[in-house]
């Protein structure tokens, strides 16, 4: 019972932090790109109203909804209407051996009294599993959004690649070209005027290339969003709070088990599945029927019934197995949904030491790139001292470097978020409540 409590609380932890989303509403068309720069919340909000996949876990949690009040309906008081028309041979009395008029209709009201707790059974499952789908919508908007934030930053990336090949390209045109006019006085032969021609035209094709990833990146980020026929232009680079403290691997991992939706949407199907087996149980079992009917006829006796009133006691003597069968297939089913439940356990602590070995990682890749950032920063200096003094330098080659390591910085610093979010949303953290500057 303790355990079922932690479990229903944890459910309702989760549930509750929907309340913190805003209430998405389906437009019928994809929304249109706001104008000016594009930041990550308006990326991440008009992905969660606009994207396919959202509106269909929403319209499976309204699915699970109907069926909450279809598993109880038959337990419901039922008012049913019934005519017969009917045709008898009287035996007996001054019509004796002709057939007369013998119709008759009624109106009935009946009411399940006792069922040995069939019918709370069905709506506990029933409630499992909107609880189960609710849980599912919510995982569904927290992997929406880990998609929208991964390629907003890899459209941040792809326009740093652009840069980055257009620089390289830049100086190995102003290379070509001056050696061009060394190799008319001598200075150089036709091979290494031959080679630094093809160094630009190869950096050419990589910056055509980058161009061309890059407008690729804002088609899927646009897709991302959930929007058809749009390319966000400028996008305005996030700021990121990325010193955080890091819990221990086991801390992370109870909390999971604890708070994460998709594996509290298991163990909530696990819990349908056996209501459902207890259903199935109290259906070979007698049910008493509370009844109220009034009727009229056709032909007319001294004495008969036009209002009456009973209890109905229904047991099930011989169904040729059926109901046996059902309760088996019942059990069956639960069965199956433990294994998944258990099997997701594993999964979820699989996940926990990957996504904290993954920022662990990323940790020491942004602090190497941070660490060769200023290293190009001070080459550059370097090259811009000697670039004035006249002295013998490559200005183009340290500028070029220096814009290659931030780069590797901007992707050490996207790839540590990424796994920071990865680490919240396993265990349950709401990632659209979140404002883009998280400190």
């Amino acid at each position: 019972m303790k355990r079922g409590a932690r479990l229903r609380g944890s459910a309702a932890l989760v549930l509750a932090s929907l309340a913190v989303l805003p209430n998405w509403g389906w437009a019928e068309r994809p929304a249109a790109l706001p104008q000016g720069p594009l930041d990550l919340d308006q990326a991440v909000r008009i992905g969660l109203e606009n994207h396919p996949s959202l509106m269909a876990a929403q319209a499976r949690t309204k699915e699970r909804e109907a069926q909450v009040r279809s598993a109880t309906a038959g337990y419901r008081p039922r008012l049913y209407a019934e005519g017969i028309l009917r045709q008898g041979r009287q035996i007996g009395g001054e019509d004796e051996g002709r057939f007369t008029d013998d119709s008759e209709a009624r109106i009935v009201l009946e009411q399940d009294l006792y069922d040995f707790g069939a019918r709370e059974a069905a709506g506990r499952a029933a409630r499992f599993e909107r609880e189960a789908a609710e849980l599912e919508l919510f995982d569904a908007q927290q992997r929406r959004v880990l998609a929208i934030r991964r390629q907003f930053y890899d459209t941040l990336l792809a326009d740093r690649q652009v840069q980055v090949w257009n620089e390289a390209m830049a100086v190995a045109f102003i290379r070509w070209d001056y050696g061009q006019g060394r190799e008319e006085l001598g200075e150089i032969s036709p091979v290494e005027l031959a080679r630094l021609e093809s160094r630009f035209r190869d950096f050419r094709s990589k910056y055509r290339g980058a161009q061309y990833d890059a407008r690729l990146a804002r088609v899927r980020l646009a897709h991302a969003m959930g929007l058809e026929d749009a390319m966000p232009r400028d996008l305005v680079r996030p700021d990121l709070d990325l010193d955080r403290e890091l819990p221990s691997v086991q801390e992370l991992r109870n909390r999971a088990w604890r708070t994460n939706p998709r594996l509290i949407a298991a163990r909530q199907r696990l819990d349908a599945a056996r209501a459902r087996t207890e259903r199935r149980k109290a259906q070979r079992l007698p049910r008493v029927v509370g009844e109220v009917g009034a009727q009229r006829y056709s032909r007319q006796f001294d004495f008969r019934n036009d209002v009456e009133a009973a209890i109905r006691v229904e047991a099930p003597l011989y169904e040729g197995g059926r109901l046996g069968a059902r309760v088996e297939a019942a059990r069956a089913a639960a069965q199956q949904e433990r294994a998944s439940w258990l099997e997701l356990r594993q999964q979820v602590e699989e996940n926990i030491y990957d996504a904290h070995l993954d920022v662990q990682s990323w940790q020491e890749r942004r602090a190497y790139a941070e660490a060769l950032v200023r290293h190009r920063e001070l080459k550059t200096d370097l090259a811009r001292t000697e670039y004035v003094l006249e002295l013998e330098t490559d200005l183009g080659d340290s500028l070029t470097e220096q814009t290659r390591a931030e780069m590797k910085l901007a992707e050490a610093k996207f790839g540590l978020a990424m796994a920071y979010d990865r680490l919240d949303a396993l265990v349950g953290e709401p990632l659209a409540s979140k404002t883009e500057k998280r400190q």
